[in-house]
Protein backbone atom coordinates (compact mmCIF):
# COMPACT_ATOMS: atom_id res chain seq x y z
CA UNK A 1 0.00 0.00 0.00
CA UNK A 2 1.40 3.68 -0.60
CA UNK A 3 1.22 6.04 1.41
CA UNK A 4 -1.15 8.03 0.73
CA UNK A 5 -3.49 5.18 0.96
CA UNK A 6 -2.15 4.29 4.80
CA UNK A 7 -2.44 8.13 5.62
CA UNK A 8 -6.15 8.20 4.41
CA UNK A 9 -6.68 5.17 6.15
CA UNK A 10 -4.91 6.12 8.97
CA UNK A 11 -7.42 9.35 8.77
CA UNK A 12 -10.56 7.38 8.28
CA UNK A 13 -9.51 5.30 11.40
CA UNK A 14 -9.46 8.33 13.45
CA UNK A 15 -12.08 10.15 12.25
CA UNK A 16 -14.03 6.35 13.33
CA UNK A 17 -12.09 6.40 16.34
CA UNK A 18 -13.20 10.09 17.26
CA UNK A 19 -16.44 9.95 16.55
CA UNK A 20 -16.32 6.62 18.62
CA UNK A 21 -14.67 8.45 21.21
CA UNK A 22 -17.02 11.17 20.74
CA UNK A 23 -19.75 8.90 21.55
CA UNK A 24 -18.36 7.50 23.86
CA UNK A 25 -17.82 10.96 25.59
CA UNK A 26 -21.20 11.99 25.25
CA UNK A 27 -22.63 8.83 26.97
CA UNK A 28 -20.12 9.15 29.99
CA UNK A 29 -20.95 12.41 30.05
CA UNK A 30 -24.88 11.91 30.03
CA UNK A 31 -24.25 9.18 32.59
CA UNK A 32 -21.85 11.66 35.12
CA UNK A 33 -24.81 14.02 34.75
CA UNK A 34 -27.09 11.63 35.77
CA UNK A 35 -24.43 10.52 38.56
CA UNK A 36 -24.31 13.38 38.97
CA UNK A 37 -27.66 14.94 40.08
CA UNK A 38 -28.49 11.47 41.67
CA UNK A 39 -25.28 12.33 43.57
CA UNK A 40 -26.53 15.73 44.31
CA UNK A 41 -30.12 14.21 45.40
CA UNK A 42 -28.27 11.47 47.53
CA UNK A 43 -26.08 14.05 48.98
CA UNK A 44 -29.49 16.68 49.39
CA UNK A 45 -31.12 13.52 50.87
CA UNK A 46 -28.27 12.68 53.23
CA UNK A 47 -27.64 16.25 54.62
CA UNK A 48 -31.52 16.53 55.53
CA UNK A 49 -31.27 13.38 57.09
CA UNK A 50 -28.48 14.95 58.89
CA UNK A 51 -30.43 17.92 59.88
CA UNK A 52 -33.21 15.74 60.86
CA UNK A 53 -30.57 13.37 63.16
CA UNK A 54 -28.65 16.91 64.26
CA UNK A 55 -32.01 18.44 65.40
CA UNK A 56 -33.41 15.28 66.96
CA UNK A 57 -29.82 14.43 68.65
CA UNK A 58 -29.52 18.24 70.18
CA UNK A 59 -33.43 17.76 71.13
CA UNK A 60 -32.44 14.18 72.67
CA UNK A 61 -29.91 16.21 74.56
CA UNK A 62 -31.89 18.58 75.57
CA UNK A 63 -34.68 15.93 76.61
CA UNK A 64 -31.59 14.15 78.56
CA UNK A 65 -30.37 17.13 80.04
CA UNK A 66 -33.95 17.76 81.17
CA UNK A 67 -34.18 14.31 82.27
CA UNK A 68 -30.77 14.20 83.89
CA UNK A 69 -31.17 17.51 85.61
CA UNK A 70 -35.15 16.05 86.69
CA UNK A 71 -33.28 12.71 87.53
CA UNK A 72 -30.70 14.50 89.70
CA UNK A 73 -33.36 16.78 91.30
CA UNK A 74 -35.58 12.95 91.89
CA UNK A 75 -32.10 11.57 93.43
CA UNK A 76 -31.81 14.73 95.85
CA UNK A 77 -35.06 14.69 97.03
CA UNK A 78 -34.83 10.96 97.46
CA UNK A 79 -31.80 11.40 99.38
CA UNK A 80 -33.09 13.87 101.44
CA UNK A 81 -36.20 11.24 102.12
CA UNK A 82 -33.56 8.78 102.34
CA UNK A 83 -31.78 11.07 105.26
CA UNK A 84 -34.75 11.89 107.05
CA UNK A 85 -36.06 8.20 107.33
CA UNK A 86 -33.00 6.81 108.41
CA UNK A 87 -33.06 9.77 110.36
CA UNK A 88 -36.34 9.41 111.95
CA UNK A 89 -35.02 4.96 112.08
CA UNK A 90 -32.51 6.19 113.71
CA UNK A 91 -35.11 8.36 116.60
CA UNK A 92 -37.68 4.63 116.23
CA UNK A 93 -34.32 2.83 117.35
CA UNK A 94 -33.38 5.02 119.89
CA UNK A 95 -37.27 4.68 121.12
CA UNK A 96 -37.51 1.48 120.55
CA UNK A 97 -33.96 1.02 122.99
CA UNK A 98 -36.11 3.49 125.53
CA UNK A 99 -39.45 1.27 125.50
CA UNK A 100 -37.55 -1.66 125.96
CA UNK A 101 -35.58 -0.49 128.90
CA UNK A 102 -38.85 1.18 130.16
CA UNK A 103 -40.78 -2.42 129.73
CA UNK A 104 -37.19 -3.71 131.69
CA UNK A 105 -37.55 -1.54 134.58
CA UNK A 106 -41.54 -2.39 134.64
CA UNK A 107 -40.63 -5.98 134.28
CA UNK A 108 -38.37 -5.65 137.45
CA UNK A 109 -40.62 -3.59 138.98
CA UNK A 110 -43.46 -6.23 138.30
CA UNK A 111 -41.53 -8.36 139.64
CA UNK A 112 -40.43 -6.34 142.78
CA UNK A 113 -43.94 -5.94 143.58
CA UNK A 114 -44.62 -9.26 143.21
CA UNK A 115 -42.15 -10.49 145.43
CA UNK A 116 -43.38 -7.71 148.03
CA UNK A 117 -46.93 -9.05 147.80
CA UNK A 118 -45.81 -12.74 148.15
CA UNK A 119 -44.06 -11.77 151.14
CA UNK A 120 -47.01 -10.15 152.57
CA UNK A 121 -48.85 -12.81 151.63
CA UNK A 122 -46.81 -14.74 153.76
CA UNK A 123 -46.72 -12.13 156.74
CA UNK A 124 -50.81 -12.55 156.16
CA UNK A 125 -50.55 -16.44 156.40
CA UNK A 126 -48.59 -16.05 159.59
CA UNK A 127 -50.81 -13.17 161.40
CA UNK A 128 -54.10 -15.69 160.22
CA UNK A 129 -52.17 -18.62 161.78
CA UNK A 130 -51.45 -16.10 164.98
CA UNK A 131 -55.28 -15.32 165.03
CA UNK A 132 -56.39 -18.80 164.46
CA UNK A 133 -54.32 -20.34 167.87
CA UNK A 134 -55.60 -16.87 169.64
CA UNK A 135 -58.73 -18.27 168.85
CA UNK A 136 -58.36 -21.82 169.20
CA UNK A 137 -57.08 -20.70 172.56
CA UNK A 138 -60.40 -18.72 173.30
CA UNK A 139 -62.21 -21.52 172.85
CA UNK A 140 -59.55 -24.03 174.98
CA UNK A 141 -60.00 -21.88 177.90
CA UNK A 142 -63.38 -21.42 177.92
CA UNK A 143 -64.31 -24.43 180.25
CA UNK A 144 -62.44 -25.72 182.68
CA UNK A 145 -59.52 -28.36 181.93
CA UNK A 146 -59.75 -32.29 182.39
CA UNK A 147 -56.53 -32.00 184.41
CA UNK A 148 -58.31 -30.16 187.00
CA UNK A 149 -61.56 -32.52 186.53
CA UNK A 150 -61.38 -33.28 190.14
CA UNK A 151 -60.60 -29.97 191.50
CA UNK A 152 -64.14 -29.02 189.18
CA UNK A 153 -65.95 -32.14 190.94
CA UNK A 154 -65.38 -31.07 194.46
CA UNK A 155 -65.83 -27.12 193.95
CA UNK A 156 -69.15 -28.10 192.58
CA UNK A 157 -69.55 -30.40 195.90
CA UNK A 158 -68.99 -27.27 198.29
CA UNK A 159 -69.98 -24.39 196.52
CA UNK A 160 -73.47 -25.40 195.81
CA UNK A 161 -76.35 -25.41 198.31
CA UNK A 162 -80.16 -25.25 198.06
CA UNK A 163 -79.68 -21.32 197.12
CA UNK A 164 -77.54 -22.32 193.68
CA UNK A 165 -73.86 -21.49 193.14
CA UNK A 166 -71.82 -19.64 195.49
CA UNK A 167 -69.48 -17.04 193.04
CA UNK A 168 -67.62 -16.30 196.67
CA UNK A 169 -67.40 -20.11 197.30
CA UNK A 170 -65.49 -20.97 194.04
CA UNK A 171 -62.51 -18.66 194.11
CA UNK A 172 -62.08 -19.21 197.79
CA UNK A 173 -62.14 -23.15 197.16
CA UNK A 174 -59.35 -22.69 194.75
CA UNK A 175 -57.32 -20.71 196.90
CA UNK A 176 -57.39 -23.46 199.57
CA UNK A 177 -57.30 -26.56 196.54
CA UNK A 178 -54.99 -25.72 193.99
CA UNK A 179 -53.29 -22.67 196.40
CA UNK A 180 -54.58 -20.31 194.00
CA UNK A 181 -53.26 -16.53 195.16
CA UNK A 182 -53.25 -13.61 193.46
CA UNK A 183 -50.11 -12.62 190.95
CA UNK A 184 -49.28 -9.52 189.83
CA UNK A 185 -47.86 -9.29 186.28
CA UNK A 186 -47.25 -5.67 184.45
CA UNK A 187 -47.10 -7.54 181.01
CA UNK A 188 -50.69 -8.30 180.87
CA UNK A 189 -50.22 -11.46 179.72
CA UNK A 190 -52.79 -13.69 179.04
CA UNK A 191 -52.26 -17.05 180.94
CA UNK A 192 -54.42 -20.10 180.16
CA UNK A 193 -55.74 -21.94 182.76
CA UNK A 194 -52.96 -24.35 182.80
CA UNK A 195 -50.23 -22.10 183.04
CA UNK A 196 -52.75 -20.61 185.98
CA UNK A 197 -52.24 -23.93 187.40
CA UNK A 198 -48.77 -24.12 187.21
CA UNK A 199 -47.89 -21.10 188.50
CA UNK A 200 -50.39 -21.33 191.34
CA UNK A 201 -52.66 -18.10 190.65
CA UNK A 202 -53.02 -15.13 188.19
CA UNK A 203 -53.85 -11.40 187.92
CA UNK A 204 -57.48 -10.37 187.38
CA UNK A 205 -57.68 -11.23 183.81
CA UNK A 206 -56.59 -14.93 184.83
CA UNK A 207 -58.77 -15.02 187.41
CA UNK A 208 -62.00 -13.82 184.85
CA UNK A 209 -60.77 -16.18 182.51
CA UNK A 210 -61.06 -18.93 185.15
CA UNK A 211 -64.48 -18.42 186.59
CA UNK A 212 -65.79 -17.57 183.05
CA UNK A 213 -64.36 -21.12 182.06
CA UNK A 214 -66.36 -22.61 185.67
CA UNK A 215 -69.27 -21.06 185.10
CA UNK A 216 -69.32 -22.18 181.30
CA UNK A 217 -68.81 -25.75 182.77
CA UNK A 218 -71.22 -25.49 185.57
CA UNK A 219 -74.28 -24.55 183.10
CA UNK A 220 -73.88 -27.46 180.61
CA UNK A 221 -74.84 -29.83 183.20
CA UNK A 222 -76.93 -27.50 185.51
CA UNK A 223 -79.58 -24.79 186.11
CA UNK A 224 -79.76 -23.35 189.40
CA UNK A 225 -79.43 -19.70 190.58
CA UNK A 226 -76.26 -17.70 190.78
CA UNK A 227 -75.36 -15.74 193.69
CA UNK A 228 -72.77 -13.68 195.57
CA UNK A 229 -72.41 -10.49 198.08
CA UNK A 230 -72.81 -7.28 198.49
CA UNK A 231 -71.82 -4.54 201.32
CA UNK A 232 -74.62 -4.65 204.01
CA UNK A 233 -75.97 -6.37 207.16
CA UNK A 234 -74.77 -9.53 208.55
CA UNK A 235 -72.44 -12.13 207.38
CA UNK A 236 -71.93 -13.47 204.31
CA UNK A 237 -71.45 -17.21 203.95
CA UNK A 238 -68.00 -18.41 201.73
CA UNK A 239 -67.33 -22.17 202.45
CA UNK A 240 -68.87 -24.11 205.24
CA UNK A 241 -66.88 -27.37 205.78
CA UNK A 242 -65.92 -29.60 208.67
CA UNK A 243 -62.77 -28.42 209.39
CA UNK A 244 -64.72 -24.92 209.82
CA UNK A 245 -66.51 -21.92 208.25
CA UNK A 246 -66.10 -18.93 206.56
CA UNK A 247 -67.45 -15.79 206.02
CA UNK A 248 -67.97 -12.13 205.04
CA UNK A 249 -68.43 -9.76 207.52
CA UNK A 250 -70.99 -6.63 207.09
CA UNK A 251 -72.39 -8.83 203.59
CA UNK A 252 -75.29 -10.00 202.59
CA UNK A 253 -76.67 -12.28 199.86
CA UNK A 254 -77.16 -10.65 196.28
CA UNK A 255 -78.75 -13.21 193.69
CA UNK A 256 -77.15 -12.93 189.95
CA UNK A 257 -79.76 -14.89 187.97
CA UNK A 258 -80.40 -18.48 186.58
CA UNK A 259 -77.51 -20.20 184.93
CA UNK A 260 -78.83 -21.39 182.13
CA UNK A 261 -80.08 -17.53 180.89
CA UNK A 262 -76.76 -15.93 181.59
CA UNK A 263 -73.14 -15.57 179.40
CA UNK A 264 -70.36 -14.60 181.18
CA UNK A 265 -67.94 -12.58 179.67
CA UNK A 266 -64.59 -11.12 180.70
CA UNK A 267 -64.76 -7.34 180.37
CA UNK A 268 -62.09 -4.70 181.44
CA UNK A 269 -62.25 -1.56 181.78
CA UNK A 270 -59.99 2.17 183.13
CA UNK A 271 -59.33 2.46 186.58
CA UNK A 272 -56.52 4.88 186.69
CA UNK A 273 -56.08 6.64 182.56
CA UNK A 274 -53.50 5.67 180.75
CA UNK A 275 -51.85 3.47 183.74
CA UNK A 276 -54.09 0.69 185.68
CA UNK A 277 -57.42 -1.45 184.66
CA UNK A 278 -59.25 -4.18 186.28
CA UNK A 279 -61.32 -7.13 184.97
CA UNK A 280 -64.24 -8.71 186.25
CA UNK A 281 -67.02 -10.93 185.04
CA UNK A 282 -69.93 -9.85 182.99
CA UNK A 283 -73.37 -11.76 183.26
CA UNK A 284 -75.40 -10.71 180.19
CA UNK A 285 -78.29 -12.36 179.01
CA UNK A 286 -77.13 -11.26 175.23
CA UNK A 287 -75.30 -12.77 173.01
CA UNK A 288 -72.93 -10.09 171.71
CA UNK A 289 -70.40 -10.00 168.94
CA UNK A 290 -68.50 -7.16 166.91
CA UNK A 291 -71.69 -5.18 165.76
CA UNK A 292 -73.88 -5.59 168.99
CA UNK A 293 -71.24 -5.17 171.84
CA UNK A 294 -73.55 -2.22 173.21
CA UNK A 295 -76.55 -4.78 174.16
CA UNK A 296 -73.67 -5.70 177.40
CA UNK A 297 -75.52 -3.02 179.09
CA UNK A 298 -77.68 -3.92 182.15
CA UNK A 299 -75.06 -6.32 182.51
CA UNK A 300 -75.12 -7.74 185.87
CA UNK A 301 -71.11 -7.69 187.09
CA UNK A 302 -69.24 -9.19 189.70
CA UNK A 303 -64.84 -9.40 191.05
CA UNK A 304 -64.22 -13.05 189.90
CA UNK A 305 -61.60 -13.07 192.84
CA UNK A 306 -63.94 -12.58 195.84
CA UNK A 307 -67.99 -13.33 194.23
CA UNK A 308 -68.71 -9.73 195.25
CA UNK A 309 -71.31 -8.14 193.36
CA UNK A 310 -70.31 -4.46 191.60
CA UNK A 311 -73.33 -3.39 189.75
CA UNK A 312 -74.43 -3.18 186.47
CA UNK A 313 -72.74 -2.15 183.03
CA UNK A 314 -74.36 0.97 181.71
CA UNK A 315 -74.31 1.95 185.40
CA UNK A 316 -71.42 1.79 187.27
CA UNK A 317 -69.30 0.86 184.39
CA UNK A 318 -69.79 2.38 180.35
CA UNK A 319 -69.04 0.40 177.28
CA UNK A 320 -66.60 2.55 174.63
CA UNK A 321 -68.41 3.27 171.58
CA UNK A 322 -66.97 3.56 168.31
CA UNK A 323 -65.91 7.51 167.51
CA UNK A 324 -64.98 8.47 170.88
CA UNK A 325 -61.11 7.93 170.73
CA UNK A 326 -60.72 9.32 174.48
CA UNK A 327 -62.41 6.42 176.12
CA UNK A 328 -59.78 4.40 177.24
CA UNK A 329 -58.38 7.57 179.53
CA UNK A 330 -62.00 8.05 180.87
CA UNK A 331 -62.55 5.91 184.50
CA UNK A 332 -65.04 3.25 184.50
CA UNK A 333 -65.22 2.40 180.62
CA UNK A 334 -64.78 -1.22 179.34
CA UNK A 335 -62.10 -1.40 176.58
CA UNK A 336 -61.50 -5.48 176.41
CA UNK A 337 -64.01 -7.92 176.17
CA UNK A 338 -63.10 -11.41 176.31
CA UNK A 339 -65.85 -14.05 175.00
CA UNK A 340 -65.85 -17.86 174.63
CA UNK A 341 -64.89 -17.80 170.95
CA UNK A 342 -63.40 -13.90 170.32
CA UNK A 343 -61.57 -10.72 172.44
CA UNK A 344 -62.05 -7.49 171.33
CA UNK A 345 -60.67 -4.57 172.14
CA UNK A 346 -60.79 -0.77 171.54
CA UNK A 347 -58.07 0.80 169.63
CA UNK A 348 -58.20 4.38 168.34
CA UNK A 349 -61.42 5.06 168.19
CA UNK A 350 -63.10 1.67 167.35
CA UNK A 351 -63.68 -1.70 168.64
CA UNK A 352 -61.84 -4.59 167.02
CA UNK A 353 -61.79 -8.01 167.38
CA UNK A 354 -59.44 -11.71 166.67
CA UNK A 355 -62.11 -12.69 164.03
CA UNK A 356 -62.48 -8.86 162.97
CA UNK A 357 -59.14 -8.84 162.04
CA UNK A 358 -59.13 -12.69 160.82
CA UNK A 359 -61.80 -11.96 157.87
CA UNK A 360 -59.94 -8.62 157.43
CA UNK A 361 -56.89 -10.86 156.39
CA UNK A 362 -58.74 -13.04 154.32
CA UNK A 363 -60.21 -9.95 152.31
CA UNK A 364 -56.52 -8.53 152.24
CA UNK A 365 -55.52 -12.32 151.04
CA UNK A 366 -57.54 -12.41 148.46
CA UNK A 367 -56.73 -8.70 147.13
CA UNK A 368 -53.21 -10.18 147.40
CA UNK A 369 -53.51 -13.27 145.92
CA UNK A 370 -55.60 -10.98 142.79
CA UNK A 371 -52.38 -8.66 142.54
CA UNK A 372 -50.17 -12.04 142.57
CA UNK A 373 -52.03 -13.66 139.60
CA UNK A 374 -52.09 -9.95 137.92
CA UNK A 375 -48.76 -9.56 137.94
CA UNK A 376 -47.96 -13.08 137.27
CA UNK A 377 -49.99 -12.58 134.10
CA UNK A 378 -48.04 -9.14 133.20
CA UNK A 379 -44.23 -10.96 133.66
CA UNK A 380 -45.44 -13.33 131.60
CA UNK A 381 -47.08 -11.77 128.66
CA UNK A 382 -44.15 -8.97 128.80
Amino acid sequence: MTMKNEIAVLFIVLLATSGFLYYENNQLSIKLAEMESKTNARLFSITSEFEIFKKETNQSIISQNVYSHLLSSRLDSLNETLRSTIGRMTNVEKEIASAEQKINEINQALNTTRQEFSEIKKEISENQKSLDARLEWLRVNSKIPNSISGFYSRAVDVCTDSDGLNMACVPFYAEKDLDFKYLSDYSDELYSIENMISRRGGDCEDFSIFIKAFLNSFKSSRDVTLYGWIDGVGNFSILSVSDGVWKYRNAEKREFGKSSELTPYVICYTTIPMVEGHCVIALSKNKINSTNLQNLEDSLIFEPQNGKYLGEVGTNVVVCTNGDKDCVQKVGHVHIIISDDDLFNFYNGKWNSFKLFSSQLNEIELFVNEKINVLTNALSVG
